[in-house]
């Protein structure tokens, strides 16, 4: 009897462990998100469901390491040339840019990031009280998409499983 109570409160604890794990490292991710870098955000935009309806793709929560692999492949995508479109390349002018990562599991099971990425934030027109005012797109939470704009506007598809970008698309 002894034994089963012992083991009992050992699995609790192990549960419980467990437990506080996952939730320091959701915390630690929300505020890697969050606070350490304001010109990035994580997309759950019901907009882009629009692209995973029809491929059955669904949204996955990134890691701290996720993110961290993402920065790696985009220094590989720098130093191939991908971005001679910037004046000088290299992963802190990337990071100057909004950045909005909307990420998935394709078909595949893979882990997809796609970065829309934008220069500067843009001005849409809102009503208040039957009149328009001009105010900042909500990109922390919203999708942008923008046709045309030049090296302002790029997207770039970032897979974790092969640790390989493809289809960066300037605007």
């Amino acid at each position: 009897m002894k034994l089963f109570i012992i083991l009992s409160h050992i699995s609790l604890l192990l549960l419980f462990s467990c437990s506080e794990v996952e939730r320091q490292t959701d915390s630690i991710s929300e505020n890697k998100f969050d606070k350490s870098d304001e010109k990035m955000t994580i997309i759950y935009d019901t907009t882009c469901k629009m692209w995973f309806g029809e491929n059955n793709y669904t949204h996955y929560k990134p890691t701290n390491n996720d993110i961290d692999e993402v920065d790696l492949i985009l220094e590989k995508a720098i130093k191939n040339g991908e971005f001679d479109f910037l004046r000088n390349p290299d992963l802190k002018i990337v990071k100057e840019y909004h950045r909005q990562y909307v990420c998935y599991l394709d078909k595949n099971e893979h882990k997809i990031i796609r970065i829309n990425a934008f220069c500067r934030n843009i001005q849409t027109p809102t009503e208040i009280n039957g009149e328009f005012v001009w105010k900042p797109y909500d990109w922390k939470s919203n999708i942008l998409i923008i046709h045309g704009g030049g090296a302002c506007y790029w997207t770039i598809f970032i897979d974790l499983n092969t640790k390989t970008y493809f289809d960066l698309t300037l605007n």
